[in-house]
């Protein structure tokens, strides 16, 4: 019994400890963040392409193996994120695909932008969505 106990505890004590990450993630500040981040990040990377041009950007990446390695980082980090925001999409009715292409073609834009355009959750919905 006291086995169950604790199990239960534990398992509680998991769940509450893990935020709502809808709710994180749609919060004013983050939405900020977000643009601050799409912002810079788009600027330098406006420059870069302007210095180097698209293809000359991915030929400077590949040309040895540090560059490869982080080449292969990124695909595997964007994945991974695409995975969740396909959940995302899937559970909130969104479309996926053209964030799916954005980030073939642009990286970190395609989730940043999906995170940017995010739909605000308004308390009653957030509410039913904890309780269930």
């Amino acid at each position: 019994m006291t086995c169950q106990v604790i199990a239960t505890s534990r398992a509680g004590a998991e769940t509450d400890a893990v935020p709502d990450a809808n709710l994180v993630m749609k919060g004013p500040v983050m939405k900020v963040a977000l643009a601050l981040v799409f912002a810079a990040f788009g600027a330098y990377s406006l420059y870069v392409i302007a210095e180097l041009g698209y293809l000359g950007l991915w030929q400077a990446l590949l040309s040895n193996l540090a560059g490869w390695q982080v080449v292969l980082d990124l695909l595997i980090a964007s994945a991974l994120l695409l995975g969740f925001l396909w959940r995302d999409a899937q559970r909130s009715g969104r479309r996926f695909w053209p964030y799916v292409l954005l980030t073939l073609a642009a990286g970190s834009f395609g989730p940043l932008l999906y995170l940017l355009l995010a739909p605000r959750a308004n308390k009653l919905s957030a509410g039913l969505r904890r309780a269930a």
